[in-house]
């Protein structure tokens, strides 16, 4: 049997909803992602998996700072020490700006670092398989730029044209890998993509919605046991023959992600069985979100004492709290604002209390999360909205073909 562990979108960087550790000097939210990210290493060396997958994203940005890229070395070299080998697989968050420039991940496949593989482009990369003869054939598809396989002459092509073009070349480029796959070997593949039929979580807000995407066909195969998946943060399955997985994001990122199980997979692949394949999800220790929204009575005397029994209702300790609290306008100046935060006291993060009144809103906002969330794209469409520009739509269109050769 082959034990596979499975992770990706690990976004080492993310400090939203955070502190500073006064002990580290460091952001409350990177040593959150920090331990779940070692919570992966040590499962993987309990289990004594024969392989790590890795499926992009290793940082927030394409520039990630050296404390950042010291986190990610430390558990990297673990595996290494460990005899386990790694496929690090490039996302969209490990590119670069501009051609010429480093990944984030090619400082591995420069040191050549033992048992770890950096795959950059489409491939095939055979691993031995510990404690017991033969290999196992893994298949890479990391994040596709549109440089990588169009010419200068279809710059001008529309997005749409564009996109069609990129995905004949992938599917051209599959269809060439499985033609080289050793049917007498267990074969997986890995991807960082979005994948037809597949939901978005909350990370869909983060993106210019100009993503590629990959019919799920194109990644089926008869000598293909398992397609491991990065990029879309909410785990998923979207088939089972072959066991196509999302595993999702290590942490949660923001409230849209509230209710989702974070965490990776375990993957078996049983020899002895013509490769029966099976997995299972284990969850990681993320911090927990809450949505709080308390609804105040028009006739209640003492709006403060009734938003603090429903906050008391929650286990808010070591959380992130967002507090809503509808209620009249006559009762807005009711509520005290320093009890409300008192009774979030043991809340690891106050991320917002917001008090809505009827035919208004009005916010206290200690961190924004439609500020957080949007992307260049929807600053520039926010912006037209508001200078009312009759050129809206060529507009959008040039800054569209502008942020995607920039791939941002």
């Amino acid at each position: 049997m082959i034990k596979i562990l499975h992770f990706a979108d690990l976004h080492l960087g993310m400090e939203n909803y955070g502190k500073i550790d006064p002990e580290s000097g460091l952001s409350s939210r990177f040593l959150d992602f920090v331990k779940c990210f070692e919570e992966i290493i040590k499962f993987a060396k309990e289990q004594k998996v024969d392989l790590v997958i890795f499926a992009g994203d290793a940082y927030k940005t394409r520039d990630p700072s050296p404390t950042f890229q010291r986190a990610f070395a430390k558990e990297i070299y673990k595996l290494s020490q460990l005899n386990i080998p790694t496929v690090l697989l490039v996302g969209n968050h490990d590119l670069p700006t501009s051609l010429g420039k480093a990944n984030t991940l090619d400082i591995f496949y420069t040191l050549k670092i033992n048992n770890v593989y950096v795959s950059r482009q489409p491939e095939i990369l055979e691993i031995p398989i510990r404690h017991q003869p033969g290999k196992i054939q893994v298949l890479t598809l990391p994040w596709i730029t549109k440089n990588l396989f169009l010419s200068v002459e279809l710059v001008h092509k529309s997005s749409k044209q564009l996109n069609e073009i990129i995905l004949l070349k992938i599917k051209e480029k599959l269809k060439q890998l499985y033609a080289k796959i050793n049917s007498k070997y267990p074969a997986i593949l890995t991807a960082h993509a979005s994948v037809e039929g597949a939901t978005f979580g909350s990370e869909q807000q983060v993106t210019l919605g100009t993503d590629v995407v990959v019919p799920k066909s194109y990644l089926k195969n008869k000598h293909i046991q398992y397609v491991a998946l990065g990029h879309l943060h909410k785990k998923q399955v979207l088939d089972e023959n072959p066991l196509m997985v999302y595993c999702g994001s290590v942490d949660r990122v923001d409230f849209g992600e509230e209710k989702e199980d974070k965490g990776f997979c375990l993957v078996k692949i049983q020899l002895e069985k013509n490769n029966q394949t099976s997995f299972q999800f284990e969850k990681l220790p993320s911090r927990k979100f809450i949505n709080i929204e308390i609804n105040i009575n028009p006739e209640d005397a003492d709006p403060t004492l009734t938003a603090v029994k429903e906050i008391n209702k929650y286990q808010i300790k070591d959380a992130v709290v967002k507090v809503l609290i509808n209620l009249t306008h006559e009762q807005f100046n009711q509520i005290v604002q320093s009890e409300i935060e008192k009774a979030l006291s043991t809340a690891a993060f106050i991320a917002s209390i917001s008090k809505e009144a009827r035919k208004e809103k009005i916010n206290k906002m200690l961190y924004s999360d439609e500020i957080a969330s949007l992307t260049p794209m929807q600053w520039v469409e926010k912006y037209l909205e508001l200078k009312k520009d009759k050129k809206k739509e060529e507009v959008l269109d040039t800054a569209k073909k502008m942020f995607e050769e920039i791939n941002l």
